[in-house]
């Protein structure tokens, strides 16, 4: 809570209830989803589309036509904007839900990403980040360091086909003998994972 950012990131997570707050945006998130389709399905036209079908008859607060007004941009602008609403939604609660709905993807997408051939990881002689960085080029020339973590020895990376801004290609270093210890490559992780991964880059 160092600044107005950080209390607008924790209001936006959590709502200022840790770990009650992130239920509750789970609970908020499938309420407006309901709220979202079942106002889609009350629109659609019942026999053929209309320009009708997105008027808004304009009038002034004072005019007795203004409630009228309010419920034709209630509807027109719903309607219009339904997709990125569903996008925002729908990626946001999944995120609330996130253990649950990467483990429902994993089962209905279970096929494996390609396999890159074996190969021989180079020795990492010192802790240096910078010798780390050339190993890595050497072991996937593909992906770039995004974020590292000095408390787990690690680095995340990004691939050409990935969406996430910092990448889920991993690589960790043990801390005494800087050799590699864990390497995760996104791109042979099963397809279910790959689609979960991009939950939170479609949502921001």
């Amino acid at each position: 809570m160092g600044d107005w950012i950080d209390w607008m990131v924790e209001f936006h997570h959590h709502l200022f209830l840790y770990d009650l707050g992130k239920e509750l945006q789970g609970i908020f998130g499938i309420g407006c989803l309901l709220l979202i389709f079942s106002g889609l399905i009350k629109w659609w036209p019942r026999k053929r589309w209309s320009k009708k079908d997105f008027s808004i008859r304009l009038s002034k607060p004072s005019e007795k036509q203004w409630g009228q007004t309010l419920w034709q941009s209630h509807r027109t602008f719903g309607v219009i904007l339904f997709v990125p609403i569903l996008i925002v939604v729908a990626t946001g609660t999944a995120m609330m839900y996130s253990t649950a709905v990467g483990s429902a993807l994993k089962t209905l997408f279970p096929q494996q990403g390609e396999m890159r051939p074996a190969i021989e990881i180079p020795t990492v002689k010192s802790a240096s980040w910078q010798e780390r960085f050339a190993v890595a080029e050497v072991i996937m020339p593909e992906a770039r360091p995004k974020l590292i973590s000095w408390a787990s020895n690690s680095m995340r990376m990004t691939q050409p086909e990935e969406w996430h801004k910092n990448g889920r290609t991993r690589i960790a270093f043990d801390p005494e003998t800087h050799q590699i210890t864990q390497w995760t490559n996104i791109t042979e992780q099963t397809l279910g994972y790959r689609l979960a991964q991009k939950v939170y880059p479609l949502h921001i």
